[in-house]
């Protein structure tokens, strides 16, 4: 196999070659040149080898968002370590799984997650945790274990299958899955988005996603492949997020509908304490644009270009609405993005004809093939033999090329950027002794794009409310996931064969 292939590191150090004195990344407190950027990363790919990894063995991180994501993304790209991003909002037993799954040979982890992790019994030695922040608890500090390390160029040959990250996303079945991202495909799908996007050397991006995310760490990759700059914000704050785009001159951001509307909440008296001119584009993603927010970012952002793709974890960015489009295709997401092509099928496999709903079959250059780590049969399901991925949307397609989502085929609930299965939450419910039976559905929310609703039967006798269920879920299921709203029926509505009718329970919700 051909082992000299684009991976993520070269163009950034085409980006190091050219202007190395240049400002890659900022955060609230410190800031890096790429030359100085650089140095780092080979000095974590160094400590990583130093510390007995080797090509192929998993580095699993699990902090919030900070300048140090960076320096461990790239470092483990270098020395061919395979990535473990861990969600810093999982509950611990979630957290324990991910650990478990992916088997790393060490954890990088931030001060302020440390004590749950350990009060929970972490399955790593501490010998193999590095600690992120100023107290380092008794184990290794970060910035102890990089002392030592050289500053002498790593770069492992990546082949077009290296994997760079592990991409936990929700399961159907309760469990997370691991998405396997490669190198190679990621660094292409970068080039490409950096064009349809129109970013360039002199953009400075706001990267307020999580960067335990697919997404928070695809677009800090794209500004910095074609030699922009980053400002990493550690966790989305309305008003903190207008001082920065203020003070730094942000020109670009990945936000979800929630944010950009949390932003434009804010009060006229303190939002117009702050100039957002600098602005040029604006990118949504995870449910489309409603025209009525559309239309108040025009206003709130005047002059910059708003753009939406639609995506999945196992496949990146899909389908593409360009600025041009955004006002007389309402609802759409678009085109196909370049490099990627889409049909909508029938259940028998038949292609829709225009108009017709089927469901989003896709394929393209950056798509996952090597598929979910340690699990073939699911990987062998979900991508056939000429490489087509369905996610289980379904969509109808009008006849200049532009897909319209009309629902969602396996029920996933989208709540301000998060992905939630409904069978992971119910599987938690269940657990609650006052609970016999329990549906979980997305109920439509201006704000969160939708908010986790649970309908619940009771044993008899029982009683059960809101705050009760809440605190039941607190120390077993990530926040976001937790239902915000509980309704007690005497039936769940369910089909002859028993499955539960989600479609029914939503109509009642809109009714």
């Amino acid at each position: 196999m051909h082992r000299h292939l684009l991976d993520v590191n070269t163009n950034l150090r085409s980006v190091v070659e050219r202007t190395p004195d240049k400002v890659a990344a900022i955060s609230r407190s410190r800031s890096l040149t790429y030359s100085q950027l650089d140095r780092r990363i080979d000095k974590v790919a160094n400590a990583l080898l130093a510390s007995g990894l080797r090509e192929g063995d998993a580095a699993a991180v699990f902090a919030r968002n900070r300048i140090e994501w960076i320096e461990l993304l790239f470092g483990c790209a270098r020395a061919g370590v395979t990535c473990v991003p861990v969600n810093a909002r999982f509950a611990q037993a979630e957290v324990d799984y991910v650990l478990q799954h992916s088997q790393p040979r060490l954890l990088v982890c931030e001060d302020e997650l440390l004590d749950g992790l350990m009060a929970g019994g972490s399955p790593l030695d501490p010998s193999c945790i590095v600690v992120l922040g100023d107290r380092p608890g008794g184990l290794r500090a970060y910035e102890d274990w990089l002392a030592p390390a050289s500053e002498k160029r790593v770069e492992v040959p990546s082949g077009i299958d290296t994997c760079w990250f592990l991409g936990y996303t929700s399961g159907t079945t309760g469990r997370p899955k691991a998405v396997i991202k490669t190198q190679h495909r990621l660094a292409v799908s970068a080039l490409y988005a950096a064009s349809a996007f129109g970013l360039r050397a002199s953009d400075t991006s706001l990267i307020v996603m999580p960067l335990f995310h697919a997404n928070g760490i695809f677009f800090q990759l794209v500004q910095l492949s074609v030699g922009g700059t980053i400002y990493v914000m550690e966790q989305f704050d309305a008003e903190e997020a207008l001082r920065v785009i203020d003070q730094h001159r942000i020109s670009f951001a990945s936000l979800v509908p929630t944010m950009y509307s949390l932003i434009m909440d804010l009060p006229v008296a303190v939002s117009e304490r702050y100039d957002r001119s600098s602005f040029r584009s604006l990118l949504s993603s995870s449910a489309p644009l409603a025209m009525a927010t559309k239309y108040r970012m025009r206003e709130f952002f005047p002059g910059a270009a708003m753009h939406e793709f639609y995506g999945a974890t196992e496949t990146g960015l899909v389908t593409h609405l360009a600025p041009a489009d955004q006002m007389r295709k309402e609802a759409s997401v678009g085109q196909a993005f370049p490099g990627v092509e889409v049909r909508l099928r029938r259940a028998d496999g038949s292609e829709s004809a225009v108009g017709e709903v089927g469901e989003i079959h896709a394929r393209g250059v950056a798509f996952a093939y090597e598929g979910y780590y340690k699990d073939p049969e699911l990987t062998a399901r979900s991508f056939d033999a000429d490489g087509w991925f369905s996610a289980g949307d379904l969509a109808t397609r009008d006849d200049e090329g532009f897909f319209h989502l009309v629902d969602r085929k396996n029920d996933l609930i989208i709540s301000g950027g998060e992905n939630i299965y409904p069978t992971e939450v119910e599987g938690v419910l269940l657990g609650h002794p006052a609970i016999a039976e329990v549906a979980v559905v997305g109920e439509p929310d201006e704000k969160w794009g939708d908010r986790v609703c649970a309908v619940v039967r009771l044993h008899e006798g029982e009683s059960l409310s809101a705050e009760q269920l809440r605190a039941w879920c607190r120390d077993r299921i990530a926040s976001y996931k937790i239902p915000r709203k509980l309704l007690v029926w005497n039936e769940i509505p369910r089909n002859p064969t028993g499955k539960v009718l989600r479609r029914v329970i939503r109509e009642r919700l809109r009714a």
